[in-house]
C-alpha cells in the first residue's frame, strides 16, 4: 500500500521509490521521441520549417504551462497538512476541495492568454494561427488539474497514483503524437494531441478508486487563504519557468553580436549540464514537502544532507564535465555549436545552486511561508537575468547569473523558514502560558 509509513513519514516504500524514478524516466525518454516522431512527420523534401514552428509552439505552451506548476506545490501542502491531521486524531474542519483554487487560477490564465493573443499568436505561432488559442488555452486548464493531481497525491502518499499520471501524461502524448504522423495530419493536428493528452492522462486517474479521492481531496485553509497560497506559489513557479524554460530565450535577448556557434553551444550545455541533477529532483518535489510537513521543527536538519550531497556530487562532477562535455558535444551534435571546458564546468557548478533554491523552496511552501518562497524565487529569476548584461564574454554572464541568481533566492528562502519558525514558536508558548494563566486560581 501506497500509505505505509516510511521512517520519514512519507510512505515511501522501495517500490514507491524506484516507481516515481521509473516514471521520470519514462516521461523524459516519451518527450525525446515526441519531438524525433514530429520532426519526420512535419519535415518534408528536406524543409525543417513545419518542425521549427512545432518546437516553437511546445516551448510556448510548456512555458505558459510552468506559470500553474505551483498549483502542486499548495495542493501537496494543503492536503499532505489536512491529512497528517486527521491522522494524528485532530478535530478538523476541512477547508474547500483544492482543485476549484486550481481551475479557477487556469482559468484567470487561460482568459489572459486568449485577449493577449492578437499579441504573442502571429509572433510566435503565425502559422497556427488562429485555431492555436483554443488549444493552448484549454491546455493550460488541463494542465492545472494535472498538477493539482500531482500535488493531491503526494500530500495523500498516493504514490501509485503520482507515478501514473507522471509517466501517463508523456507516453499518451506520444501516441497521440504518432497517430497523427501516421495519418499525415497538418501542423494544427500535432499541436493539438500535445494538449489532449493531459485530458486522456486526467481520465485515466478517474478510473481508479485511489485517482478519484485524489481529485476530491479538501485543503486546510479556507477558500481566500488558498486562492492566495495557489497564487504565490504560481508567481514563484513563472519565476522558476524563468530560470529554467524561458532562460535561453532570455540569453538570446541579450547575445548581441556572438556568434550562432557560441550561442548554440552555450544554450546547449545549459541543458546537457541540469538535466542530471534537476530531473530526479523536480520529481521527489511533492515527497520532500511531505518530508518538511511531517518535520517541520527540523526543516534545516532535514536540508542539510540533500544539500551536502549535492555539493560532495556537484563539485567532482563540475570537473568531469570540463573534461568530457566538449568532446560529448562534438559527438553528438557536430561542429556547428561550441562550447569550451570552462563554460561546461561553470554551468555545472551553476546547476548546484539551482537545485539547492527548488529545496528551499519546497521547504518554504512546507513551512506556509509562500511569500517568502515567492519572494526567493522571484529574486532569483531577476538576478539571474540581470547579470547576462555583465560587459564580459557569454558564457562567461550566463554562468555567473545563474550562479548568483539561485544563490541569492535560497538564502532569502532560508530567512523565510527561520521567521515563520520562529513566529510559530512564539505563537504556541503565547497558547501554553495563556492556559496556564487561566488554571490559576
Amino acid at each position: 500500500m501506497d500509505t505505509q509509513t516510511g521512517s520519514s513519514g512519507t510512505g515511501l516504500t522501495k517500490g514507491s521509490t524506484v516507481g516515481i524514478l521509473a516514471s521520470t524516466v519514462v516521461a523524459a525518454v516519451s518527450t525525446l521521441a515526441i519531438t524525433m516522431v514530429a520532426y519526420r512527420g512535419l519535415s518534408q523534401d528536406g524543409d525543417a520549417t513545419k518542425y521549427a514552428d512545432f518546437m516553437v509552439f511546445w516551448a510556448l505552451l510548456f512555458g505558459v504551462y510552468g506559470v500553474v506548476v505551483g498549483v502542486q506545490n499548495e495542493a501537496t501542502r494543503a492536503v499532505g497538512t489536512c491529512a497528517r491531521q486527521v491522522e494524528e486524531g485532530r478535530r478538523v474542519r476541512p477547508g474547500p476541495r483544492v482543485v476549484w483554487a486550481a481551475l479557477l487560477l487556469a482559468s484567470a490564465t487561460a482568459g489572459v492568454l486568449v485577449v493577449a493573443s492578437p499579441w504573442w499568436g502571429p509572433r510566435l505561432v503565425p502559422a497556427s494561427m488562429p485555431g492555436v488559442v483554443p488549444a493552448v488555452a484549454v491546455g493550460v486548464i488541463l494542465y492545472a488539474v494535472y498538477e493539482f493531481v500531482l500535488g493531491s497525491a503526494s500530500g495523500m502518499r498516493q504514490w501509485s497514483v503520482y507515478s501514473l499520471m507522471v509517466s501517463g501524461d508523456g507516453v499518451i502524448r506520444l501516441l497521440l503524437v504518432a497517430s497523427v504522423a501516421f495519418m499525415g495530419l497538418g501542423l494544427l493536428a500535432f499541436e493539438v494531441a500535445c494538449v489532449v493528452a493531459t485530458f486522456f492522462c486526467l481520465v485515466l486517474a478517474v478510473l481508479f478508486p485511489r485517482g478519484r479521492r485524489v481529485l476530491v481531496a479538501r485543503g486546510d485553509v479556507g477558500w481566500i487563504r488558498l486562492l492566495r497560497n495557489n497564487l504565490l506559489s504560481c508567481v514563484s513557479s513563472a519565476s522558476t519557468a524563468i530560470l529554467i524554460t524561458a532562460f535561453p530565450a532570455i540569453i538570446k535577448l541579450t547575445a548581441g553580436a556572438e556568434s550562432a556557434a557560441v550561442l548554440g553551444g552555450t544554450i546547449t550545455a545549459i541543458s546537457l549540464t541540469r538535466s542530471p541533477i534537476l530531473m530526479p529532483l523536480q520529481a521527489f518535489q511533492g515527497v520532500a514537502i511531505t518530508a518538511f510537513l511531517r518535520e517541520q521543527g527540523n526543516v534545516f536538519r532535514l536540508l542539510l544532507k540533500p544539500v551536502m550531497l549535492l555539493c560532495v556530487i556537484g563539485v567532482p562532477a563540475s570537473a568531469l564535465a570540463g573534461l568530457v562535455g566538449p568532446w560529448a558535444m562534438g559527438l553528438l551534435y557536430g561542429s556547428a555549436i561550441t562550447a569550451g571546458p570552462w563554460t561546461f564546468v561553470g554551468l555545472t557548478l551553476a546547476a548546484i545552486p539551482l537545485a539547492v533554491v527548488t529545496l528551499t523552496g519546497t521547504a518554504a511552501v512546507a513551512c506556509n511561508a509562500h511569500v517568502w518562497f515567492s519572494a526567493g524565487w522571484f529574486t532569483a529569476a531577476v538576478v539571474a537575468s540581470a547579470l547576462l548584461f555583465l560587459p564580459v564574454g557569454l558564457p562567461t554572464r550566463v554562468c555567473v547569473g545563474l550562479f548568483t541568481g539561485p544563490l541569492v533566492g535560497m538564502l532569502i528562502h532560508l530567512e523565510g523558514i527561520r521567521r515563520t519558525r520562529d513566529a510559530a514558536i512564539m505563537r504556541a508558548t503565547a497558547v501554553v502560558l495563556g492556559q496556564r494563566g487561566e488554571l490559576r486560581p
